[in-house]
């Protein structure tokens, strides 16, 4: 038995869903699909167009803010190393003070 696929991917469910209007209107009044009304979905069709177009840019600005962010804690996170290391040899006795500088002491 055939098996007739509907895409997953937005992009091609606008492609077939508008595929499917042009042959509706083609059709006219002798349209099987006449009674779902395609032609006022034409808007909302574009309307998922527009917010994949916003939500690929959303991912694209999202990598860059997280580049930015590694570059900015790629030099912190060295400093903070440094801090624990000086602060460990210097409480050596007593290593809970690191925990007055924000640091968690497990024993």
């Amino acid at each position: 038995m055939a098996q007739v696929e509907i895409p997953r991917n937005s992009d091609k469910v606008c492609e077939l869903a508008e595929t499917i209007i042009a042959k509706d209107a083609e059709l006219g009044d002798a349209s099987p699909l006449k009674i779902l009304n395609w032609p006022e979905d034409s808007a909302r069709i574009e309307t998922i167009r527009a917010k994949g177009r916003e939500a690929a840019e959303l991912i694209r600005r999202a990598e860059e803010l997280n580049e930015e962010r590694k570059r900015e804690l790629d030099v912190i996170l060295p400093k903070i190393r440094r801090s624990r290391d000086i602060l460990k040899g210097h409480y050596g006795q007593d290593l809970r003070k690191l925990g007055e500088f924000g640091f968690t002491v497990n024993y």
